[in-house]
Parts: structure tokens; sequence; C-alpha cells
């Protein structure tokens, strides 16, 4: 039977956002995680338990993400990327390949993680020489880092 607006006094809305809230819940009782619809989650990616992932971000294949991290709107986590567990990322945060973020780590908005220290669009170096990254457990970075920063 499809009932409308006036059947139910304005309701409607109501029966949308309760399915939307068991949605959501199914999903993180299925998968452990929540990833809002907007975002892309590549394949063979390891998310932890408790994990949300906002708007418009991508986790890209072979990234690692730990249990109950905040990943904020339009972040891009790369391949092969490592997050440990309670890292919190605000908003609009790239991380590239070859960076580790340990445990509690918390990276301001618009932080920029790279591991290339002389990019080149027209002779790019491959992967086995990017630079390694690491954030250790508990550190905050608020700026724009690449592997050189002296504070890493």
């Amino acid at each position: 039977m499809v009932h409308n607006d006036k059947d139910f006094g304005g309701q409607k809305r109501e029966l949308k956002k309760d399915e939307k809230k068991i949605r959501r819940e199914m999903q993180m009782g299925i998968t452990g995680y929540f990833a809002h619809e907007s975002s892309y989650i590549d394949e063979d990616v390891e998310i932890g338990e408790g994990t949300k992932i906002w708007h418009f971000c991508h986790v890209q294949s072979g990234a690692k993400i730990g249990k109950y991290c905040s990943i904020g709107q339009n972040v891009n986590i790369a391949n092969n990327v490592v997050i440990g567990d309670g890292v919190k990322i605000q908003n609009n945060v790239s991380i590239y390949e070859g960076v580790k973020l340990e445990d509690g780590v918390f990276c301001g908005p618009s932080c920029v993680f790279t591991n290339d220290l002389t990019p080149r669009a027209r002779f790019p170096k491959g992967r086995e020489k990017y630079k390694k990254t690491i954030v250790r457990e508990g550190d905050r970075k608020s700026t724009r880092l690449n592997s050189s920063h002296p504070s890493l």
C-alpha cells in the first residue's frame, strides 16, 4: 500500500530519516565502519571498526586505516598509506603513498603529506624512489608537510 504525506500527517520525512539511520547502522554492523555514500573506497582496503569516513573522500587500494578514526570531508588517502588507531584527520587533507600516521595523530585542515622532494610530471621516479614519512604517535600537524620537514 502506498501512503502520501496526508495519510501520515507529514511523517513521510521522518520515515526517510529513519531509513537512512537504519542503513547507516546496518553498514556499521556488517563492515564495522561508516563511509558516507559520496566517498569512494577502492578494493583491497582495510578499515578498522568504528572508523568514520565523511563526504567526498577517496581511500585508495592498499590503504590501511585503524580503529576509531575520523576522516573529515574531502580527504584523499593514497595507495598503501598506513593510518593507526584513533587518528583524526580534518577536512581537505591529502596523504600520499609512503606516509604512515601512528596511533592518535591529529591532522589539521588542508594538511598535505607528500613523499617526493623533487616532483616532476614529465619524468616520474616511481614508488621505489619515494621517501618514507612517519608521523609519530600523538603528534599534531597543522601545516603543509613533506618528508623533509624537520619535526618528522
